[in-house]
């Protein structure tokens, strides 16, 4: 049925006699005739090219769909074409930075599973006249690291863009970049506080910090280790003091990590847990002390930052950091000597292409219309490389347990 029987049809049918598609055709003809058909960008309407309704109700491929242009521009006039160019350019500029916890936690790796070097000391002979010397064989293992592709729709609807203003279509920014930042720590995090071994649906073996899973450390100068060796501590009781602190730093300093470059002990903690470090009598407030602190590079004098990551204050020679992504109760330390060094604990993973490294922002699938339904998305994942450059503690009479991150 084509358009121009349509009123010679109404005149023959009555509304009874009418299939619904042709009541829908008539209707739709007679609204656009009298310029009162408007249709917002989303919305569409169907003809049946062939003059009729397909077999069984059924629309064919000569189906044409018509879609009419909606709103281009914001309520206070800003294009959204620019808008669009603009979220762009920030992402540029956004995965350009480094989040400060993912960096001083993690080194980046870019393969599912990598060779990572144990640190050893090989030792030197005694040198004779015809006598060949050891070389030196540096010990490595091979660790796993995840990859999880995650996405997040924009969402805006024809009527939210009717009525927004600029500001508030760009805002949509923030909101992604905040979520993605987000989820790389909650990664990062659960690398390190997640104590059970695990494989991957691809087979990649993942392991964890030492957790009495057989594997042997290596020795380090007069510490030796067996396969029971643990960095999953407790307090033993509810709250943790002076004496849990030097623990923790005993298991990052018997491995060797602290003699690593510059690398230093810093003890991440939530604002409710830093709260009882300062009760302690060898709390040193961080504008009291003249402690050196480490930035990627050489050691300095008094700061009260550490890499982006607030100093509160040391006990001994920790330095506590407020970090509220750690959940209140636990207690990371580790020996890190500045962003994504090589002594870092976690591997930060990111694809091996890379052309799909960052967040991204692919348009939606109306051309003339980007920002519409447009997707961010990017990989991400992490996997323990050194198992001894971190410890854990909660603050606990009970065994060590898992706290939850959302990935």
């Amino acid at each position: 049925m084509t358009h121009s029987h349509l009123p010679q049809l109404r005149e023959q049918k009555t509304a009874v006699d009418l299939t619904p598609l042709e009541f829908l055709q008539g209707t739709l003809y007679r609204l656009k005739a009298a310029n009162e058909l408007s249709v917002p960008d989303r919305m569409f309407y169907l003809v049946g090219a062939d003059g009729g309704e397909s077999p069984a109700g059924v629309l064919q491929r000569t189906d044409a769909v018509r879609v009419v242009s909606g709103t281009n521009v914001t309520k206070d006039g800003q294009s959204l074409d620019e808008i669009w160019r603009d979220l762009q350019r920030w992402l540029t500029a956004f995965n350009g930075q480094a989040e400060a916890l993912v960096a001083m936690l993690s080194f980046v790796v870019d393969h599912e599973r990598e060779r990572t070097a144990q640190y050893t000391n090989p030792g030197f002979q005694d040198a004779s006249e015809f006598g060949e010397p050891n070389e030196i064989s540096l010990q490595y293992v091979f660790r796993g690291f995840p990859l999880r592709h995650k996405d997040l729709k924009i969402g805006f609807t024809q009527e939210f863009l009717d009525d927004a203003l600029g500001r508030e279509v760009a805002a949509v920014r923030t909101t992604a970049e905040a979520a993605w930042r987000q989820i790389q720590k909650n990664h990062v995090l659960e690398a390190l506080f997640g104590s059970a071994n695990y494989t991957t649906r691809q087979g990649i073996d993942v392991v964890r910090l030492w957790n009495a899973d057989g594997e042997v450390p290596p020795p380090f100068k007069r510490w030796t280790h067996d396969g029971t060796h643990t960095h999953y501590l407790t307090t033993g009781i509810a709250a943790h003091d002076a004496t849990d602190v030097d623990a923790m730093a005993e298991h990052v300093v018997h491995h060797g990590f602290t003699d690593v470059d510059d690398s230093v002990l810093t003890l991440h903690q939530h604002r409710d847990e830093i709260a009882v470090s300062r009760t302690l009598a060898e709390w040193v407030p961080a504008d009291q002390s003249n402690h050196p602190v480490v930035t990627t590079g050489p050691i300095v004098g008094l700061r009260t930052g550490r890499n982006g990551l607030r100093v509160e204050g040391f006990l001994g020679e920790v330095a506590v950091v407020m970090n509220n992504d750690i959940p209140q109760l636990y207690h990371l330390m580790t020996a890190t000597g500045g962003a994504f060094t090589q002594e870092n604990p976690v591997g930060f993973r990111v694809h091996e292409n890379r052309a799909a490294r960052g967040l991204r922002l692919t348009p939606g699938p109306i051309g003339e219309y980007p920002i519409r339904d447009a997707v961010y998305d990017g990989y991400v994942g992490a996997g323990i490389r050194h198992r001894s450059s971190a410890v854990v503690m909660q603050s606990t009479a009970g065994a060590y347990a898992d706290p939850t991150f959302t990935l």
